[in-house]
């Protein structure tokens, strides 16, 4: 008869073990619920904003496209030549690029070969323009010199004729 108590808590424990075991093991899987709940919408809102930034991106870039076609549109002819003929002139320095090309190309030593002014003067529609360009280079003898060229260039860029070199 003493046993019979004893049995019964046994049991008794044993359920409430196994209920509590089954508790916690519903509460680990209702946190990993709401954990990948929680990353899901965390991962939605950054998508969201990601897209946002890109529109944002996309639409100053069309402003930014329209307002320079509304400023091309209302340059002159000449200021619309100007603006190609000064495209064709390195942005840092100021050297017709294609010209610096033709003047390396002669040299005895290109890699001596130091831009220090250039000019324009516009020939007119379909008549290019004139480029002069002052450097600096060694010569044969290892001198550093100063040298004068003055150029025939096409509207598009091209050399056409040198018609000074030293």
């Amino acid at each position: 008869m003493v046993r019979k108590p004893v049995i019964v808590l046994a049991c008794a424990a044993a359920v409430v073990a196994a209920w509590v075991a089954a508790d916690s093991q519903q509460r680990a899987v209702v946190r990993q619920e709401r954990e990948k709940a929680r990353l899901e919408n965390a991962e939605r809102r950054a998508h969201e904003l990601h897209q946002r930034a890109r529109a944002k991106r996309e639409l100053n870039q069309k402003r930014l496209a329209l307002e320079r076609l509304e400023a091309e549109a209302a340059l002159t002819p000449e200021q619309r030549r100007h603006k190609e003929l000064v495209r064709q002139f390195h942005p840092w320095d100021g050297s017709h690029m294609a010209l610096e090309a033709s003047i390396k190309a002669r040299m005895h030593n290109p890699d001596s070969y130091q831009h220090s002014s250039t000019r324009f003067e516009d020939l007119g529609p379909g008549r290019g323009i004139k480029v002069y360009t002052t450097w600096r280079g060694t010569n044969a003898f290892g001198a550093v010199v100063l040298n004068t060229t003055v150029a025939n260039i096409s509207e598009a860029g091209a050399v056409l004729q040198v018609t000074q070199v030293p």
